[in-house]
């Protein structure tokens, strides 16, 4: 008989801001990174931190990843992408050249 793996139920009722989620990440640390329609949250274990941006349009992110300098890269569903910067969920300026 095999032994009962440990879990944890994470949901809006215990830290958790939504429970409709569209993408998860584990980094090279061994945090979760959780994007939902409210924004971007990371995991570690025991505490949530929560992410967004003004800039968001319609709050949902998607598609997180992560680059090889450990930078955490979501997208908003209007195409828009974001990075997390000193704790801060920040929106990548593209230069547009004519």
């Amino acid at each position: 008989h095999a032994q009962t793996p440990v879990y944890r139920w994470i949901n809006n009722t215990n830290g958790l801001p939504t429970n409709a989620i569209y993408y998860l990440h584990q980094d090279k640390r061994g945090f979760i990174w959780i994007a939902h329609d409210r924004g971007l949250t990371r995991y570690d274990g025991k505490k949530f931190k929560h992410f967004n941006n003004v800039s968001q349009r319609g709050r949902s992110l998607t598609n997180i990843m992560e680059t090889g300098d450990s930078v955490i890269w979501c997208q908003d569903f209007a195409g828009n992408f974001f990075y997390v910067q000193n704790d801060s969920l920040m929106l990548e300026q593209r230069i547009v050249s004519n």
